[in-house]
């Protein structure tokens, strides 16, 4: 039903998932990571799985973009973005509001909109991780966008980075050369990392659908806003892949297994991080399991309530976390 192709050495399983049918099919394919990010724009672009219906992107035919320039709309509100060589790159553009005071460990909310052109002109600070010591912004919710001037309903591909869902960010795969070449729209996104997209804090699961996965809810957001926006961008919301590697991987896993993606996505590119991990479903791992874990972390932050743990800096949040870890047997972090 898919081809098998080889384009490079360098051994990752990679599996395609169309999402109309659900039915995963894998791909043994041999490639280096330009190789696979060559794969997921096939796969975006329909070559390598066409699923879509005919006439599913659009009956219009092809023409001039409805947007042209480095400056484009959006729900919010506009954005400035700079030329790249041949392609045009919007970094950091909100998808949602930064969560942190009162909207830390809360689901993702809109951002605030704007009126005046945003500045989307040069890279954004990473999510808050720990690196050699904290590092990052929670002010993370942000996305970047890469395509050519003269886009116009180009297949889209959605790229989720690696890093243990602790450490990585949108740079991790850059997209001006891949935009030209595979002619589709690329975004890569940052997402909460750590303690901040993880916690099953006793305190925080108050509802029957709490779960402590916001990292999961901030990468069902940003596609939304893709689906929402791309088109302004020369994309086709019609036309959607979401790719992830790694710890990516797993996510883009999570949302072929929920509602979350439903009608968001048409195709799913997973690598080197996913397939059949039934340990992601098992039932003795259950987030009580782990409340013994996060209860003694929040004694090491010297916070006593939920409100004092949300008005603490995230430099305290990370450094009780490498505590925390160093006490469990894990070593120093």
């Amino acid at each position: 039903m898919f081809p098998n192709f080889s384009l490079a050495r360098g051994a990752v399983c990679c599996i395609l998932v169309p999402m109309q049918n659900r039915k995963e099919v894998e791909l043994h394919m041999n490639l280096t990571r330009r190789g696979f990010l060559k794969a997921g724009a096939l796969a975006a672009a329909g070559l390598a799985a066409p699923v879509l219906p005919a006439g599913a992107a659009g009956d219009a035919p092809a023409s001039q973009p409805v947007f042209q320039g480095p400056v484009r709309p959006t729900a919010y509100g506009p954005v400035q973005g700079r030329q790249n060589g041949r392609s045009l790159v919007w970094y950091g553009v909100p998808y949602g509001a930064e969560p942190s005071g009162a909207l830390r460990w809360q689901p993702p909310q809109d951002p605030a909109p704007w009126s005046e052109t945003k500045d989307c002109t040069a890279a954004s600070e990473v999510a808050s991780q720990y690196s050699n010591g904290p590092i990052g912004t929670e002010d993370c919710l942000k996305l970047d966008v890469y395509a050519t001037p003269d886009a116009y309903k180009r297949p889209v591909l959605v790229f989720i980075h690696g890093g243990n869902n602790q450490t990585g960010n949108t740079k991790e795969v850059l997209g001006s050369e891949l935009v030209v070449k595979d002619d589709c729209v690329f975004v890569t996104l940052d997402y909460r990392l750590g303690l901040f997209g993880f916690n099953c804090l006793p305190a925080l699961q108050t509802g029957a659908d709490d779960t402590g996965n916001y990292t999961l809810l901030d990468i069902s957001k940003a596609l939304d806003w893709v689906k929402e926006n791309i088109a302004q961008f020369g994309g086709d919301p019609n036309n959607i892949t979401v790719m992830g590697q790694s710890a990516g991987a797993h996510s883009v896993q999570m949302l072929c297994s929920t509602k979350a993606a439903q009608g968001l996505i048409a195709k799913a590119v997973m690598s080197s991080g996913a397939g059949d991990d039934s340990v992601l479903f098992a039932g003795d791992w259950v987030m009580e399991h782990k409340y013994p874990f996060w209860t003694a972390w929040k004694e090491a932050t010297g916070a006593s309530t939920l409100a004092e743990l949300r008005a603490l800096p995230p430099q305290a949040l990370l450094g009780a976390m490498g505590k925390q870890f160093a006490t469990q047997g894990f070593g120093t972090v």
